[in-house]
Formats: C-alpha cells, sequence, structure tokens
C-alpha cells in the first residue's frame, strides 16, 4: 500500500516536473495525497523550503486553536495564505494573458470564501492554491523581458514575489509556533527586514501597525543587514535608513527586528531590544502589535 502511494507521488512528481500545464493540472491531485508536501524536495517552486516548514507547523496545530496573529485562529490564518496565493495566481495569470490589470482584492472579499471552508478542505485548497502561484511565478520568471505585476499597488517582479512569499510563510509559520529554532533562523534572515522596509511599506493598504506616536525617528539596528528607520507622527513609517546619524539606535536581534516591524511581539526565547530606554519604549509602542 505505501509502496503504491509513493509510485503515485513520484508519477505526480514527474508531472510537475515537465511544465507549467501539467503542475496546474495535477495539483488538485497532488494536494489530495496525505504528506504530499515531503514530495516537492524533488522538486524546486519558488520559496519551497519555507512552505514546507510552515505545511510541517501546520500539520501539528488545531485548526481552531488561537495564534500568534492577533485576532486569528489558524483556520483564519490558513485562509489568509490560501486567498493570498490564489489571487497572486490570477494577477499573475492576466499579466502574462496581456489583459487589462486590476486591483488587488481586499482581505476580507478574498478570504471569505475560504473561511466558510471546513478545515480538511482549506488545507487542501492552501496547498493547492500555493501550487498555483509557485507556477503562476515561474511562468512569470521565465517570460520575455522583466514583467511586472501590480499586487496590493506595487509593481513586482518574479524575484520580489518569490520574496514576498517566503517572507509570508516564514512570518505565519511563526505566528504557529512561536520562537523555535526554525523561526528563529529563518527569520533572522536580513532580507526580510529589507523586504518589509522597501517593497511592503509601500503596499496600499499598509499592512503595518500605524499607531504615529512622537515626531521622532528611531533606528533598528541588527547585525547582518542594514539599518533600518521607524518614524512617528500622524501614523508610522518604515524605510530604510539613510544619513540620520543624530537619530537615537535600538539594537536588535536580527529576528526580533522581522517581528517588531510586522507588528509582532518577540517571545522570551529572543533578547529585548537594547539602548536608551526611552527610545526602546517608543519604538515598541510604534510598532506594537493589536488594533491601534
Amino acid at each position: 500500500m505505501l509502496g503504491d502511494l509513493v509510485s503515485y507521488v513520484n508519477k505526480l512528481v514527474a508531472e510537475l516536473l515537465s511544465g507549467p500545464i501539467a503542475r496546474i493540472a495535477c495539483a488538485s491531485a497532488l494536494a489530495s495525497v496525505p504528506q504530499a508536501h515531503r514530495s516537492l524536495s524533488l522538486v524546486h517552486p519558488p520559496a519551497r523550503d519555507a512552505f514546507v516548514a510552515f505545511v510541517r507547523a501546520l500539520e501539528s496545530t488545531d485548526p481552531r486553536g488561537r495564534t500568534r496573529c492577533a485576532g486569528w485562529t489558524v483556520h483564519e490564518l490558513t485562509a489568509h495564505l490560501a486567498a493570498g496565493s490564489a489571487e497572486l495566481a490570477e494577477l499573475i495569470e492576466v499579466e502574462l494573458a496581456g489583459a487589462s490589470s486590476r486591483p488587488t482584492r481586499a482581505l476580507d472579499e478574498r478570504e471569505a470564501p475560504y473561511r466558510a471552508l471546513s478545515s480538511a478542505r482549506l488545507r487542501r485548497a492552501f496547498f493547492e492554491e500555493s501550487l498555483r502561484a509557485a507556477v503562476a511565478v515561474e511562468r512569470l520568471l521565465g517570460a520575455e523581458g522583466r514583467r511586472r505585476v501590480p499586487f496590493t499597488g506595487v509593481p513586482l517582479d518574479a524575484p520580489s514575489l518569490t520574496l514576498h512569499i517566503e517572507s509570508e510563510l516564514t512570518l505565519h509559520r511563526w505566528d504557529l509556533v512561536g520562537d523555535d529554532a526554525t523561526s528563529v533562523a529563518a527569520l533572522s534572515d536580513p532580507r526580510y527586514a529589507v523586504h518589509a522596509a522597501t517593497t511592503v511599506a509601500d503596499m496600499t493598504p499598509n499592512v503595518f501597525p500605524q499607531r504615529g506616536g512622537q515626531q521622532r525617528t528611531i533606528i533598528l539596528r541588527a547585525s547582518g543587514g542594514p539599518d533600518v528607520a521607524v518614524s512617528g507622527g500622524r501614523t508610522t513609517t518604515i524605510r530604510l535608513a539613510a544619513d540620520e546619524s543624530s537619530c537615537p539606535v535600538v539594537q536588535c536581534h536580527p529576528a526580533a527586528r522581522t517581528l517588531m516591524l510586522w507588528g509582532r511581539t518577540p517571545g522570551n526565547a529572543l533578547p529585548r531590544p537594547a539602548g536608551v530606554p526611552d527610545a526602546v519604549t517608543a519604538v515598541i509602542e510604534m510598532l506594537r502589535p493589536g488594533p491601534a
């Protein structure tokens, strides 16, 4: 029986390797195979490692359980990722078909149908839509010229889309399991902080905490990556730091900085940000998660 299952998965993987059309055709079938995500070690879709790490974490969770993403259950977080993959894939498909681009749909609009699914059906949909998005990004990468797709108001090429997918999977894996070794190692990658401070900071609507606070700029510094400037005022703004040597500096663990930029509170396994006490307090308040 196990041998038959392995043969079936291997056949589907061979079809996945044969080209984009075959990949789309077999995505639903592959999604129906228990533990099928492990077969992705034989192929190289965008953000494969982050995807497999997230799915392994997801397998050990109760769909009704709470997550570290304020107000979301595991089921709702899974719906968010499934809907995001479907939206991204559709926008790429529209672009590659030469049709007129459309605005990215709001989160509630695109996530509602997925939230309404049963837990089992949603997890299958997540896997299926993730494969669909992987195929779409790969097609975009192979398209003539450096094609860009408008996503949440920002034109993104295939490498930028891949990094965005990877960032989402890595962040939301932390939402499921917290500061385990896999999360800390992945979130320490400086690419995620740079992506947050550049690409994601320009998205509409802005996904970061918009708390405002004092009219001041504080530098978040972490080893291995560039400085990030966090400014208060009417709203909080995040960007890569330029010439701001007069601003107070708050030193962070790289993983903690990524989490803070995304509106998360790092767990006790990560050291607390260090610096002048009032600057530490101010920047934590600017980036504090939850409703404003």
